[in-house]
């Protein structure tokens, strides 16, 4: 009887033991066996010293930090204010009303509004297309310029939308309040719109989400805030 006593011990010491996780990845993340959970963010060392963004992401079949990129206009702090309600984007080269207009717009109206836009004795403002409008993200590596998303001015497509579109966690960007821009940009963190159509309808055009970086074509008779932009100083 003694034996078995014994023996039964071992096996639910040893049932005990295979149960475990020491590695510590599941209990720590709950990810499936990953070592983040789904949506974490953290720094990286880009190229030029710069500092960029990794975001924590899911392939399926188990959760992993995605590559660091090439970081171009990853930091904050890569603009300067100036003046007159101009903010200058020292990696596009592109001057930017800042802050936007308060007030919401249709997709015909905004363009009307930078169209008529004089601004620090500048007259030819216009509405930003979709590429110049993503070149504004911070901070949301699949949606930043070069990024996963596959929507650009020269792609309008639906085919071209897909999950490196679908934006990050709602505000955790670098800017003020968390918004997705850099922190020297002021306006209100949301829907912005661009100057580009969507090819697969007239009825609507593509624009950009601040709130959490997310690229999505909208109903161009929707209201949304603009930002116009003129092509450098």
């Amino acid at each position: 009887m003694k034996t078995k006593k014994v023996f039964s011990t071992i096996v639910v010491l040893a049932a005990i033991f295979v149960g475990c996780d020491t590695s510590g990845n599941n209990a720590a993340s709950g990810t499936d066996g990953g070592d983040c959970t789904k949506g974490d963010k953290r720094e990286c060392d880009c190229a030029g010293g710069m500092v960029g963004t990794q975001v924590c992401v899911d392939d399926g079949a188990k959760f992993y930090w995605e590559k660091c990129g090439d970081c171009a206009g990853v930091d904050a702090g890569q603009g300067v204010d100036a003046g007159q309600g101009i903010w200058e984007d020292a990696v596009s080269g592109l001057s930017w009303q800042n802050p936007g207009p308060t007030e919401t717009f249709t997709f015909n109206t905004a363009t009307s509004y930078c169209d008529d836009l004089t601004l620090a004795g500048h007259d030819d403002w216009r509405l930003p297309g979709i590429s110049e409008l993503r070149s504004l993200i911070r901070g949301c590596v699949p949606t930043q310029t070069g990024g996963a998303c596959g929507v650009t001015d020269s792609c309008l497509e639906g085919g071209c939308w897909g999950a490196g579109c679908d934006g990050c966690g709602d505000l955790q960007g670098p800017g003020v309040g968390g918004c997705y821009w850099d922190s020297g940009l002021k306006g209100i963190c949301s829907w912005y719109w661009s100057s580009s159509s969507y090819a697969g309808g007239t009825s609507f055009a593509w624009g950009v989400n601040f709130d959490n970086g997310y690229v999505y074509d909208v109903v161009k008779t929707n209201t949304y805030n603009a930002r116009c932009v003129r092509g450098g100083p």
